[in-house]
C-alpha cells in the first residue's frame, strides 16, 4: 500500500511539473529601411498564433513585435523566439 501511494504521489508531482504553464514576454523593433531592398513578405512559423498587423504610412517603415510566448514545462525550461 505504501509503495502504491508513493508511486501515485511521485506521478502526480511529475505531472504537475510538466503541465505547469510558462510565459515569456517578447518585444522587438526592426527598422525596415536598413534593408536593401526592403522586405515585402512577413513569414511566421508557429503551431498556433494570434497575429495583429497594423499597416500605416509612416515615414520610417518598421516592424514592431509585441506579445507573449506560451508553453508548458519545468521552471528551468526556456521559451525563445528569433526575429
Amino acid at each position: 500500500m505504501v509503495t502504491a501511494a508513493s508511486l501515485l504521489g511521485a506521478a502526480l508531482v511529475l505531472i504537475a511539473l510538466f503541465v505547469t504553464p510558462r510565459g515569456e514576454r517578447i518585444a522587438s523593433r526592426i527598422d525596415l529601411s536598413e534593408f536593401s531592398p526592403p522586405p515585402c513578405v512577413l513569414a511566421v512559423s508557429a503551431q498556433t498564433a494570434n497575429i495583429d498587423l497594423v499597416i500605416s504610412g509612416s515615414a520610417r517603415p518598421q516592424l514592431l513585435v509585441d506579445g507573449e510566448l506560451h508553453g508548458f514545462g519545468l521552471h528551468r525550461s526556456r521559451l525563445a523566439a528569433s526575429v
